[in-house]
């Protein structure tokens, strides 16, 4: 019996202004998850005053994109990559973030959070750096992937939300549980074959190295490692990195270097990887790949680089082929 379709995690985009063919390619993607109206709203922050000054929820519960600005919204709201947002089963927002901070739907700070480090929202941003995902009807776990103060190293952490509190605007009852350091800024998740669970996956830093997480309903965690594909390779000193999975949940596609990308085969009952291929482009020294989406049906893996200038170029590889590379 074949496993159905598996929804990514339907809070989580990426958003940077600059990079708008990412965001597209990405939109197409998401909207394919039928049904699941935790993904309804999406936050996509701002990136500063004399640019967008304000924040934006896109809203698509009605099947037809709204845009709902936030004018004038505290300084500690900017994002300048990655941010995420979590609904209800009908669609209403329940959280928010923008990998320093965690919002309630009043806009106002959640209860009992503490933020790391400014410096990390002040000086940089990571490409997949938060994430919100509902464990059962009560708890929600928030995680992120921010630089040690200390090594500069990116390391990811999660706090735990129980929703019920605070009159039910939801409160940290742990707020900081750390998963691993040396990682990429490459953060994702997928369902488990139960429907239930959630398999959350990171890329160690110049590493074959994957860190999987297992969420089960009852709140237990486990966490495993496995050593398979290439070997992560910095950019310009940096630890770029995305992963992305298929809407079939069957594979995910991982940035593991300049002009590099693995393509692994998932197994969303034990969380086992495969490799399958890979792709791999000459770029220039100002290139870099960006963004990472599949096409709704898995047939196609979209991946755009950015130059130094703003300009991306948009490639598309039919994982059918017998030739990945010429397809």
């Amino acid at each position: 019996m074949q496993a159905p379709r598996a929804p990514r995690a339907p809070n989580f985009c990426i958003f940077n202004i600059v990079r708008i063919l990412s965001i597209l390619v990405l939109l197409f993607s998401f909207l394919s998850l039928h049904g699941q109206k935790e993904g309804d709203v999406w936050y996509t922050g701002w990136v500063r005053p004399s640019f967008s000054p304000y924040i934006s929820f896109i809203d698509f519960s009605n099947g037809e994109p709204q845009i709902n600005n936030l004018p004038n919204p505290p300084l500690l709201m900017e994002s300048r990559e990655a941010t995420t947002n979590v609904c209800d089963r009908d669609g209403n927002l329940l959280f928010f973030s923008n990998g320093w901070n965690i919002y309630d739907r009043t806009m106002g700070e959640i209860m009992n959070w503490t933020p790391p480090n400014l410096n990390y929202i002040i000086s940089t941003g990571i490409g997949q750096g938060n994430l919100i995902l509902p464990v059962n009807d009560s708890i929600f776990y928030a995680f992120v992937v921010i630089p040690d103060t200390t090594t500069f190293r990116l390391e990811s952490s999660y706090a735990t939300i129980n929703r019920n509190l605070n009159q039910g605007l939801g409160a940290i009852t742990s707020p900081r549980n750390r998963v691993e350091d040396s990682l990429t800024e490459a953060m994702s998740a997928i369902r488990h074959a139960d429907g239930k669970s959630w398999w959350v996956l990171w890329h160690l830093e110049k590493s074959s190295g994957f860190v999987k997480m297992l969420l089960n309903p009852d709140e237990t965690i486990q966490v495993s490692y496995q050593y398979v594909g290439g070997i992560h390779e910095n950019v310009n000193g940096e630890s770029v990195g995305r992963i992305v999975f298929s809407n079939q949940g069957d594979c995910f596609a991982a940035m593991e270097g300049e002009g590099r990308v693995g393509l692994y085969d998932f197994d969303r009952c034990s969380g086992n990887i495969s490799y399958r291929d890979s792709i791999i482009k000459n770029v220039s020294p100002n290139q870099v790949f960006n963004g990472l989406s599949f096409s709704p049906s898995g047939k196609y893996l979209y991946i755009n680089d950015v130059e130094a200038s703003d300009s991306s170029v948009l490639y598309q590889y039919c994982l059918d082929s017998a030739n990945l590379m010429s397809s």
